[in-house]
């Protein structure tokens, strides 16, 4: 039982305090600690208590206020820069969360196994080439010299600065040419391009991974580890892999009866108009969006 066990001094803070993330309310939880008796004014390592922690405004924030007597308000919460990771926290323990992640990450693409399969990269409407079986060219298994990139700066000039940068490396079978294709411009515009052919594919990928870097400040072969860098472009990542049917994955949902909504009439309309599929896929045909991706 609760009222029996010897509750860590910090468990408050840990309950109260906010993180860089997120800040939680669970009044409850804190009123459920403070009724064992633990102590309420207690300092932390760093010498602040639980009211020096709670978020400003928050219900939380007024219970401590009033359990400790402190009506007067004349001690404010101040924002606290945590010196480690809240995961770090020795109440929370240590938990290593990228790790977490990709353990999900493999598990959920060792489950989908039997039912992904690989985007191939259409070619960039822009290009002219006329060729038969003009395609873009494979870099390993799970990859393709193409990649999309953007510069977005709202502060530079009157409309700022938005603005993409496309490339992809393509080979013609018939004219057994490698072809480097960008395109760039103002987002939402197709913008201008440039084809420039090679007569082997090592040179084709050495300007390739030339131009990358000079857009990025990133080399291409460690894109997993893009770093975004000032004044330079961003990476916009890719799925390589999608679902293949996923309206199987989804049959046992679709065919559940649908519960009635709380919410009040009209906002329940526009909900449901805002997430209605089809609705989404117009918008996207709209602008333009390569929904295969």
């Amino acid at each position: 039982p609760v009222e029996n066990a010897k509750l860590d001094p910090e468990l408050i803070h840990a309950c109260v305090r906010t993180f860089d993330f997120a800040s939680y309310e669970n009044l409850e939880l804190l009123q459920a600690l403070a009724s064992t008796g633990v102590s309420l004014d207690a300092r932390n390592q760093s010498g602040q208590t639980p009211l020096d922690l709670a978020r400003p405004g928050s219900e939380m924030q007024r219970f401590l206020r009033e359990a400790t007597r402190n009506t007067s308000g004349g001690r404010q919460a101040q924002p606290v820069v945590p010196s480690s990771p809240p995961w770090s926290h020795p109440v929370i323990g240590d938990i290593d969360l990228d790790a977490d992640s990709k353990a999900a990450l493999a598990a959920l693409h060792e489950e989908w196994a039997g039912v992904a399969e690989r985007v191939v990269p259409r070619v960039n409407p822009v290009c002219e080439i006329e060729s038969e079986g003009v395609h873009v060219v494979s870099d390993g298994d799970d990859d393709y010299f193409d990649v999309a990139l953007t510069k977005v700066d709202v502060e530079h000039g009157r409309y700022g600065k938005y603005v993409f940068y496309k490339m992809q490396l393509l080979f013609d079978p018939v004219q057994e040419l490698y072809v480097l294709l960008t395109n760039w411009g103002r987002i939402g515009e197709t913008g201008k391009f440039q084809q420039t052919p090679f007569t082997t594919l090592e040179a084709g990928v050495k300007e390739f991974t030339k131009v990358f870097k000079s857009k990025t400040a990133n080399v291409w072969s460690n894109q997993t580890c893009f770093e975004r860098k000032s004044g330079k472009y961003s990476l916009v990542k890719t799925m390589r892999t999608r679902v293949r049917n996923p309206e199987k994955l989804l049959s046992e949902v679709l065919e559940r009866q649908t519960l009635p909504c709380p919410l009040d009439a009209s906002l329940n309309n526009t909900l449901r108009e805002l997430l209605n599929v089809d609705n989404l896929m117009t918008a996207a045909r709209t602008a333009g969006l390569d929904q295969s991706q």
